[in-house]
């Protein structure tokens, strides 16, 4: 339902984030 919805974006929103952190992190150590 729309609740589901809704938790599911903004999980996605929320690993997007982290992922995002961690992908610019991991280049800046790797460079």
């Amino acid at each position: 339902g729309p609740r589901k919805t809704l938790a599911d974006k903004f999980e996605y929103v929320m690993h997007g984030k982290l992922y995002k952190i961690s992908e610019e992190g991991s280049g800046t150590n790797v460079k």
